[in-house]
């Protein structure tokens, strides 16, 4: 079985990243791949991406965004693992089911994970948080669900970061009339937020409480990230539950956008 080998990030800092994910529903820690290791991700990217993209947006595999224009373009690929040995191992690497399992605080598995492909000139996503979209599909709250982002290009703010609002993540909030699972801006006044700018193979921890966003890729180059998402052991169709209500909630919202056939491959 393949797996990834995994440079070892200072304890501390893997402490601390932990700690703040506990905390505050958010953490980074820094150096966790190796550059070699990154380099190996990047040329799978690179092939997943000339392989898959020709069949357009028809596939449900695929995620969409604007760009500038207001042309649609494929962002992200969702799942990865069961068409990437080398993204599934990772998944299956032990150095990060150990930080999820001491931020979940147990066994865990992998609900999802998307290889996100955000192109200079490509919006960001609204404010919102996660387990508006993740809970009702697979059942796991929020709180349980712990998403481990991994750099994989430089992550300047040029190139539009997720930025966090850990001040609002335990704060009932209100959501804008086009779209009621998204948090309303009017309540960032007066609310700090966090940007961590990452290098490749750097992490960020987060739940699905904490409400986040990104801007534009204003940079010249792709900012590409791969997310995994783990919870508890005890919530073993997590997984199946989650992709049977994502592909179907894709298929829906692709009827208007997609000329042809619409497939999921």
């Amino acid at each position: 079985m393949n797996t990834v080998a995994m440079h070892e990030p200072l304890p501390q800092d893997v402490e601390q990243g932990v700690a703040g994910y506990v905390d505050r529903g958010y953490g980074l820690i820094r150096g966790v791949f190796a550059s070699d290791e990154i380099d190996r991700l990047v040329r799978e990217s690179e092939k997943l991406w000339r392989q898959h993209v020709g069949a357009g947006c028809g596939n449900l595999r695929f995620g969409v965004r604007l760009d500038r224009s207001g042309k649609t373009v494929i962002d992200r690929i969702d799942p990865v693992a069961d068409i990437s040995e080398t993204f599934a191992a990772v998944n299956r690497t032990q150095r990060l089911i150990s930080i999820a399992e001491a931020g979940l605080g147990g066994p865990v598995l992998v609900m999802k994970e998307k290889l996100i492909y955000r192109w200079p000139g490509t919006q960001g996503f609204g404010l919102h948080r996660d387990q508006e979209y993740t809970t009702p599909m697979s059942g796991v709250p929020g709180s349980e669900v712990l998403t481990i982002s991994i750099s994989l290009d430089r992550a300047t703010r040029d190139a539009g970061p997720p930025e966090f609002f850990p001040g609002l993540r335990n704060r009932a909030t209100s959501a804008p009339a086009a779209e009621p699972r998204d948090v309303d801006e009017s309540e960032l006044r007066g609310v700090d937020s966090c940007m961590p700018e990452t290098d490749p193979g750097d992490v960020i921890l987060f739940d699905g409480q904490i409400p986040h966003r990104s801007d534009w890729n204003r940079s010249d180059h792709c900012r590409r990230i791969y997310m995994i998402s783990f919870v508890p052991a005890r919530y073993p169709d997590a997984r199946k539950n989650y992709y049977a209500g994502r592909i179907s909630e894709q298929k829906e919202m692709r009827q208007d956008l997609v000329e042809g056939s619409i497939f999921f491959e």
